[in-house]
């Protein structure tokens, strides 16, 4: 469970709301896949009308940023409901705590500036091997994150590459973005 909280009790409102935000996703997204139509068998199970499918769910976080201002998190959901492998989402939380909302891309990134940001992405995939194949996006990156002095821009797999490439976390300097951030970060 992701939880973030404070002993000061104007905060702790804060931290309530993000709580339950994203509970509410991890949530949605757990009861969506358990509702689908997947026979579940005990391996043990000797029915050879009933084909076998274990399912599986686990969340994860990483909190980049977490102070009376501003909250940054990354959540990361892997589920498998049978076929030839799991998908992993990732979700990303930020949220401003003086505002008391949370905070789309739009609103960290000035999408004037997009090609120059796209550019930075370009210049900072790592991708030593050759696997990925498809250039980072701002559109194609499902979660943007942000610490103290960077931007964390992160793709699930099959957004740049084959599946067996897996994801992609780019990190890019504040300072490099200048003035493609928006918020005061």
């Amino acid at each position: 469970r992701t939880s973030v909280s404070s002993t000061d009790p104007a905060l702790e409102r804060h931290c309530s709301r993000f709580n339950a935000r994203v509970d509410e996703i991890i949530s949605r997204l757990r009861d969506s896949l358990v509702g689908r139509e997947v026979p579940l068998v005990d391996a043990d199970s000797t029915d050879a009308d009933s084909p076998a499918c274990q399912r599986e769910f686990w969340v994860s976080d990483t909190f980049f940023r977490a102070t009376d201002r501003y909250i940054s998190a990354r959540v990361k959901i892997y589920a498998y409901n049978g076929g030839a492998h799991g998908m992993t989402y990732f979700h990303a939380f930020n949220y401003d705590t003086r505002a008391g909302e949370f905070m789309d891309n739009a609103r960290l990134l000035d999408y004037t500036r997009k090609a120059d940001v796209e550019k930075l992405l370009d210049a900072r995939l790592d991708n030593p091997d050759g696997c990925f194949t498809d250039r980072p996006r701002l559109g194609n990156s499902t979660a943007v994150n942000f610490s103290a002095g960077e931007m964390i821009f992160t793709y699930p797999p099959y957004a740049l590459g084959p599946y067996s490439c897996g994801a992609a976390e780019i990190v890019v300097p504040l300072k490099e973005l200048g003035k493609a951030v928006k918020a005061r970060l």
